[in-house]
């Protein structure tokens, strides 16, 4: 898996702006961070911020409407770029399996927890458990490395 360095590109948007082309940086760590994406999802990236294909081509291609890719490439952008999918990447390595694998599910490729218990074969109550431990890992981890961010938006 790769790891991923918070800090590049220094100046990354919340989310991308579909109607302009991206900064060479933002497409470039935009591509390398789906690498932990499904792979449909992965792909859709790639095609859009890699190879440089419209969302025009990509819909007529997948049999949906361009504004249905654009939607997807908003909510996959925003999920990329999120403090918590960051923290996950690089905690993944050091969890215990289940831990790991409930991350992976939920926050890197966008489940439900009980989509994720059941997934994982476990109890929706263990599940639910474990998560919010993930989710305190993940805000101390972020408190730590930055501590002027606040999950919540706001200054610490």
């Amino acid at each position: 898996m790769i790891m991923i360095n918070p800090d590049q590109p220094a100046n990354l948007p919340p989310t991308v702006d579909l109607r302009r082309r991206p900064n060479l940086n933002v497409a470039h760590w935009l591509v390398l961070v789906a690498a932990h994406l499904d792979d449909e999802d992965r792909a859709l990236i790639e095609a859009v911020f890699r190879d440089g294909i419209t969302l025009r081509t990509i819909a007529r291609l997948r049999g949906v409407s361009r504004y249905a890719i654009g939607r997807r490439i908003r909510q996959l952008t925003a999920r990329l770029t999120d403090p918590r999918f960051i923290q996950a990447v690089n905690c993944l390595p050091e969890w215990p399996r289940r831990r790991a694998d409930l991350a992976r599910l939920c926050i890197l490729r966008g489940h439900t927890v009980r989509e994720a218990a059941e997934l994982l074969g476990i109890t929706e109550h263990v599940a639910r458990s474990e998560f919010a431990i993930v989710n305190t890992l993940i805000r101390e981890g972020i408190e730590a490395e930055m501590p002027s961010m606040s999950l919540e938006g706001g200054a610490a």
